[in-house]
């Protein structure tokens, strides 16, 4: 992370947060209805998740560090190459 000292403990909680909602929202099938993201924005959306993921991975924080493990965990499996091969 460039700049740490630029987000506070809180900030990180509602990062994470946010992506643990994005879990679902940005799931290939059986999306919730009403979310307002259209189909073909879903996997660049999940590449910018994964980037936050990957930049939040050593954050001293539990909260955010199981959240950011799950992204980059589904990310070994996704059927995006760009997702799935993602340093």
């Amino acid at each position: 992370m460039r700049h740490p000292r630029w987000l506070n403990c809180s900030s990180y909680i509602m990062l994470a947060s946010g992506l643990k909602m994005l879990l679902e929202e940005l799931r290939y099938d059986n999306r919730p209805n009403g979310t307002g993201i259209p189909d073909e924005a879903v996997p660049e959306l999940r590449l910018g998740c994964l980037r936050l993921a990957k930049a939040l991975e050593r954050v001293d924080s539990n909260e955010v560090n199981d959240v950011a493990r799950v992204w980059i965990g589904q990310a070994s499996c996704d059927p995006l190459p760009e997702l799935r091969y993602f340093n």
